[in-house]
């Protein structure tokens, strides 16, 4: 049976807030206006917003009558069969007043904002790992009272795995990231540039702190051939500074500077030059690790997303989107 004209725009009323929020340039699922489109907005919005006006229209449609009898009459006396229709146009109207003030906002919410694509991600592991050691310099004494003190190790890094755990990926709270020779091999084997390994030495150490006799290690023994050989990730490929709209924030006793919300600006043209891993060129944190010691931030292409997601589970979350100046207003 074929449907009426009034069961079709039902069906057709609720695709109204999908195309709205298709239409509208700065909803960006992704910064490479090579790729981003009308069609691949809708292709995002409709489906799910549709089923949801749907579900929610024939639910207060059947529901309506049997709570408010009256009033429900009323409304038929008033519109008769087109009655039906109002209460999809009423979501729609909801759902429209809420894209507009909740989602098409400056830029996109935290949790679509880690989804959207591009071609560089800063990429943060979740927390630094206790049991990292090394004797640190610091290489800018006579610095600017608005810089940082620059902390780099002067001896090999030693990890205390009872402490860190076998994890295949290991961040220091210097922001130094360990790997496995597991990963080392997979990374050659990618051809991953931008990055040579330096040997790390690892022992295994129950560490106990005690107020009268200070911090007591004591050796645990293991069989050796379970323990992979770990190396620190040395970058050699450093960005250029980031550029505004970056919000740099700067704070003062103690000094601290960080970049609160994690959107990185760079003008695309760096794509021309930069490798699977980097550093920013500047450091950020505070020199007494509130909220991290001093570190550069590291910034890996998709090719090294994808690959540590793929191989090691890595939280896509871990990754934010390193924003392109002019790619917002470029989009289509």
């Amino acid at each position: 049976m074929l449907l009426d004209r009034y069961e079709l725009l039902f069906l057709i009323i609720p695709i109204l807030p999908g195309i709205y929020l298709a239409l509208q340039k700065n909803f960006i699922f992704s910064w490479n206006p090579k790729t981003d489109s009308f069609f691949l907005r809708l292709f995002f919005t409709t489906p799910g917003l549709w089923i949801l006006n749907v579900i929610l229209s024939a639910f207060i449609v059947n529901s309506f009558p049997n709570f408010f009898p009256e009033f429900s009459e009323s409304v038929s006396q008033i519109f008769g069969v087109w009655s039906s229709l109002l209460f999809p146009m009423v979501i729609d109207t909801f759902f429209i007043f809420f894209i507009r003030k909740y989602i098409l906002t400056e830029d996109l919410p935290y949790f679509l904002s880690k989804l959207v694509s591009s071609e560089l991600y800063l990429y943060i592991p979740n927390g630094a790992d206790a049991g990292i050691s090394a004797t640190y310099e610091i290489t800018n004494k006579k610095r600017k009272s608005t810089e940082l003190p620059i902390s780099m190790a002067t001896t090999n890094l030693v990890i205390n795995l009872a402490q860190t755990g076998n994890k295949d990926i290991i961040l220091s709270i210097f922001g130094e990231i360990i790997i496995t020779e597991k990963v080392l091999n997979l990374f050659q084997k990618n051809n991953i540039g931008g990055f040579y390994a330096r040997p790390v030495r690892t022992v295994f150490e129950e560490v106990t702190e005690s107020f009268f006799d200070g911090v007591i290690a004591k050796k645990i023994d293991v069989d050796s051939s379970l323990i992979q050989q770990r190396y620190q990730i040395i970058c050699s490929s450093f960005l250029p500074p980031t550029v505004p709209p970056t919000k740099i924030k700067i704070s003062r006793f103690p000094l601290k500077i960080t970049i609160p919300d994690f959107k990185l600006y760079y003008p695309r043209d760096i794509l021309l030059n930069v490798k699977d891993i980097n550093q920013t060129s500047e450091s950020f944190g505070s020199q007494y690790g509130s909220p991290y010691f001093v570190q550069r931030y590291w910034i890996v292409s998709s090719k090294m997303r994808d690959l540590l997601i793929q191989e090691f589970q890595e939280n896509q979350f871990h990754f934010t989107p390193i924003r392109f100046i002019g790619d917002e207003n470029s989009s289509a």
